[in-house]
Parts: C-alpha cells; structure tokens; sequence
C-alpha cells in the first residue's frame, strides 16, 4: 500500500512516517516500477506500536532497539519504568516542598523570611535522589528474561520472580551493583549485541542433545585453545573481568538464583542440565585447564566457578565477534 493510505490508517502524518524511516524505524520495500514505497501490514502494525510507544515518550533509540530485537522488550520497558519512577518520587518530593513554601510564606515577603522558608522546604536534589534508588529488577531482567520467552505466567511465578528480586536487592556480595554499573556504561546497541548473540547462544544449548553436548563440549575445548591465543580477547576478559564476567559468572553460578528460575522457566532448566554436561567434559582436560590458569591468572577462579567460567571465556570470540 501507499504513504497516503497508510497515513489515513495510521493517522501517522506523510512527514513523520518518513523520519521514522530515515530513523531505521521501519524499512518498507521500495517499488522498482516507480519507486515509491511499498507498505505491508507488519509496516503498519510497527508505525502504530511506534505511535504508542511515543505517546509513552519512550526515546526513539529504545524504540529503533524493540523493534529490531523485540527480546529486549522486558529490559528497555524496566529500564524506562525505573527512570519513571525515579522522576514521579522527585516530582512527588518537590511537590511536598513547593506547597511548604506556599503555605508557610508570611503576607509580608522580603528576603530574609523567604530564605528561611525555603531553607526548611527540604527541596529534593534531583541528581542525589536519582542515584540513591537504585532498581535491581532491570539485572535480573537482563539475565534471566531471556529464559522466559513468554513472560511470567501466573501467581506463583510472579511470587518467584519477586523473591528473585528482594535476593537482588539484599545481596551481599555487590554483583548486581557491580553488573548495575557496567550496563550503564554500555550504550543501546551494545545492551542489544548482548541480548542477541547471548540469547542466540542460550537457544543452540538448550536444542543439544547428548550426542550434541558431546561435540559442542569437543568445540568448545578448541574455542577456548583459540581464544587463549589472542592477545585481545585476553585483554578484553582482564580487563571487564570484575565489572562483567565475574559477577555474570558468580549470579549464574548462584544454586539460589539457579533454583528458582528453574521453577519458572523449563528453558532454564535445560540449559542448565546441557552446559552442566557439557562443561563438566571440557573440565576433564586438564592441560588446558592449567593453560588457562596460568594464561588468565588472577582473573580466573577455575575451582569455585569453573562451570560458568568455562562458557563464558569460550563464548568471549562469539560474542565480540557477533557470529
């Protein structure tokens, strides 16, 4: 179909669905006879979800992201909800001190008594209250929500994922603080790299079978040999080593966390029973193991976290690479 009738379907003017295309939003087909656009329902369908998403006033670079992957629906809609509710509590806050002002100003203002007035108002710093609320669901989000395609499905789930959340926010050990701190630092496409090539990686573990854990245990043996080999890739890992990969590995590994996504989410469980396997083989080389130790020392704990250890140095090349 044309612009114009998708306009009138839209209610999206000729103007605005042009941008959203010069954007990357949405790529229509181009008609080779006379070059105009050619519009298909899934075109539409994504120009409505456009328009309500900004009647949301979600940023268009979250948008773009959603639409081109929309696995990462659950993060960026956390990630925007928490930025919500970090502007309603200081909106609330300096609503409170604003009406302290107005009902406490004498009839008679001057300076010195406005001074006053306003020093005892309690005005919120919207810098401070911002990085004092801190919302661990956008973590367990990013590593989990993967395994729950369809979302949580009823109560008891919904009661689950919550206890996940009060371990998040109780932690003791600063990972998902830590891990917190290294997203923020990543830009939307990076975020959307690691939604992708990690969960293109978690749907190829979960189809193994036990012949298949047996030659990806074999594949990853040689993965690891190779990555060892590159001086970037070292780097990399020594680098994000403790702002990344060791609390992924750590929150991973947690049997707690472990337990409970299980009970949710049969694609967890899978995985876990599959990397487990699969891992457990490529332990069993103790020659490389050894090489490892002594190429990563101190930016590898073999002993305690060998299992996510082991994956995620030998999914490293995967994911830089993007492939």
């Amino acid at each position: 179909m044309k612009i114009q009738e998708v306009s009138q379907k839209t209610q999206i003017s000729k103007r605005n669905i042009h941008f959203y295309i010069q954007e990357g939003l949405i790529t229509p087909d181009i008609d080779s006879g006379n070059g105009y656009y050619d519009f298909k329902e899934k075109e539409v369908q994504q120009l409505k979800l456009i328009q309500l998403f900004r009647n949301a006033q979600l940023p268009l670079s979250t948008i773009r992201f959603i639409l081109k992957e929309p696995s990462t629906t659950s993060f960026y809609i956390s990630q925007y909800l928490h930025t919500l509710n970090q502007q309603k509590k200081y909106l609330e806050k300096n609503i409170e001190s604003m009406n302290y002002i107005l009902h406490h100003l004498p009839l008679q203002i001057h300076f010195d008594n406005l001074y006053q007035v306003v020093q005892q108002a309690n005005i919120p710093n919207q810098k401070e209250e911002i990085e004092n609320q801190k919302d661990y669901s956008l973590i367990t989000r990013f590593l989990w929500s993967r395994f729950i395609p369809e979302g949580i499905q009823n109560d008891f789930h919904e009661f689950l994922w919550a206890k996940i959340n009060r371990l998040a926010q109780e932690d003791s050990t600063g990972d998902f603080n830590t891990l917190s701190n290294y997203l923020n630092t990543l830009d939307a496409s990076e975020i959307e790299t690691l939604f992708t090539d990690n969960y293109k990686h978690y749907e190829f573990a979960v189809g193994l079978d036990e012949q298949g854990c047996l030659e990806y245990a074999l594949k990853l043996e040689e993965k690891i040999k190779r990555n060892l080999k590159e001086n970037q890739l070292i780097y990399i890992w020594k680098q994000d080593y403790y702002s990344f990969y060791l609390p992924n590995i750590r929150l991973y590994d947690s049997k707690n966390l472990q337990d409970i996504i299980v009970q949710i989410s049969p694609f967890f469980k899978q995985y876990v029973k599959n990397i487990h396997f699969v891992c457990s083989k490529v332990y069993e080389n103790k020659k490389l193991m050894k090489e490892m130790e002594e190429t990563l020392s101190p930016y590898l704990d073999l002993h305690q976290y060998h299992h996510a250890a082991i994956e995620a140095f030998g999914s490293l090349d995967t994911i830089q690479n993007g492939n």
